[in-house]
């Protein structure tokens, strides 16, 4: 059996850098210049992977460059895996990058879908805590980075490199620095460079942007100032996706109002429903005066599994009425695959509702296609009748994926207006006195390929608002009547 689970997606980046961190590195011979027995002298090198049979290795050489390389051929049994340990401080932000390149990587028979680097935290017992992946798939040399932070029980981490498929992996100038007050900027800039996904969809000028502000922040005397000097520099990306935690508070300062004018009156909404239950404090569920059933969801954030049990079971309740209404028009987004699970109760085949992709090049045009978001009816607890999805521009993030979703059922009725047209799937990045930020790492599209950045979901039918009514809301009704 394989040492290393199949690689998992993650937000990953590949492109070229002008910033320097050969004087900072932690990593022992990055560059693998140094060998002896055919093994780089730094490095540990062992089985990372086997089908359990003895037999045929995978090989690692000194690659040009130099480099570290793997070869690996169908006839592999055992697959090696380079790795170097490295002591680190509780409690501090790190940042890895290296270059990577593939070369008629393809996976055989019996072989595991493993092409990546890897890096392990180990506690003060020695005890592995938590691995991450970087996928490598370029077939030149692409920087790739990572940005992470130890807990306050961390002793070393573990970097690895690996390949269980047919074909050569090459590595090189892998680097480990600690971002303190000296670095913090800029490695904000070389993360973002490599990985920030709506440089050209926003027609952002990233290194005019960066000299304008490299100065202030550079030479800020303080973690505030610097903080404030970032935030103004982010502002102007105009990404409701980028803002800055620091503190226990989060900073968003982007020119894009993270607030839109309401299209619905829920006084009015719940004014007509009838057995009416509120599941915490994200959803709402109950019966309109003419009998269809309502839910509304307003986030998907930090719900836990009894309040998702809750939902599930109250929405399973309506199911005998003749119609359902899904009301999403402030729904502020959270984590998408709660909102999968609401949707699967209303598919009736497997449905592709998105389309999504991440930065994978040297160029800011630069991006590889992941998997296409989708989702599978719950079979046994499916509701076939008619249904009325309500959106609308506060309705935003992983609340649009919700809106996707409903979408891509041919017997839903979209009604309202457009979603906001934000989301970004941001993962931070770590940088010196805890503060940490967050931007988008990918495009999110409908299923055609058309990106909702600054666009959103489309209704179906678009419906004014006006004060003292909620149109959206009895437009609905009066299609389920039909």
């Amino acid at each position: 059996m394989p040492r290393f689970l199949v690689f998992l997606p993650t937000a990953f980046a590949l492109v070229g850098s002008t910033f320097s961190q050969d004087s900072q590195n932690l990593v022992k011979d990055g560059e693998f210049t140094r060998w002896k027995n055919k093994s780089p002298i730094e490095w540990k090198v062992e089985i990372g992977a086997t089908t359990g049979v003895s037999g045929h290795e995978s090989q690692v050489a000194k690659g040009q460059g130099p480099s570290l390389q793997f070869v690996g051929v169908k006839e592999n049994q055992s697959w090696k895996y380079v790795s170097q340990r490295i002591a680190v401080k509780p409690e501090t932000a790190y940042y890895f990058t290296f270059s990577g390149k593939v070369t008629e990587i393809k996976r055989e028979a019996k072989q595991f879908q493993n092409c990546h680097a890897n890096f392990a935290f180990f506690n003060q017992a020695e005890k592995k805590t938590a691995q991450n992946f970087l996928r490598i798939s370029t077939d030149d040399y692409a920087k790739q980075s990572m940005s992470f932070r130890t807990t306050a029980d961390t002793k070393f981490i573990e970097l690895g490199f690996f390949l269980s498929m047919t074909g050569k992996l090459n590595i090189k100038n892998v680097s480990l620095i600690e971002v303190d007050s000296s670095n913090s900027f800029e490695v904000m800039v070389d993360d973002m460079d490599r990985n920030y996904s709506y440089f050209e969809h926003k027609k952002i000028d990233w290194d005019k942007l960066v000299h304008k502000y490299r100065d202030a922040a550079t030479l800020a005397e303080s973690p505030e100032q610097f903080k404030k000097t970032i935030l103004k520099m982010l502002a102007e990306m105009n990404d409701m996706h980028v803002w800055i935690n620091h503190g226990q508070q989060r900073f968003l300062k982007a020119k894009k109002n993270s607030q839109a004018a309401a299209n619905f009156d829920f006084s009015i909404v719940d004014a007509d429903l009838s057995n009416k239950k509120t599941i915490k404090n994200f959803a709402l569920v109950g019966l309109t005066s003419d009998g269809f059933g309502y839910v509304r969801v307003t986030s998907l954030l930090n719900i836990s599994d009894e309040a998702q049990k809750s939902l599930m079971n109250e929405i399973e309740d309506l199911y005998s009425a003749p119609g359902i209404i899904i009301d999403l028009r402030l729904n502020r987004g959270g984590a998408e695959p709660i909102a999968v699970k609401i949707a699967s109760r209303f598919a009736s085949k497997r449905t592709l509702y998105a389309r999504s992709k991440f930065r994978s090049g040297p160029k800011h045009s630069d991006f590889w296609e992941a998997p296409p978001r989708q989702y599978f009816p719950l079979h046994g607890h499916m509701y076939r009748g008619p249904i009325v999805c309500l959106i609308g521009p506060n309705a935003v993030s992983s609340g649009e994926g919700f809106a996707m979703m409903m979408a891509a059922i041919e017997r839903c009725k979209m009604l309202g207006q457009p979603t906001r047209g934000s989301s970004g799937n941001p993962q931070p990045v770590y940088l010196y006195d805890g503060i940490e930020l967050f931007y988008s790492r990918w495009i999110s599209m409908m299923p055609d390929g058309t990106p909702i950045e600054d666009r959103g979901v489309l209704p179906d039918e678009y419906i004014e608002h006006t004060a003292g009514s909620d149109r959206t809301f009895e437009r609905a009704k009066a299609i389920l009547k039909q």
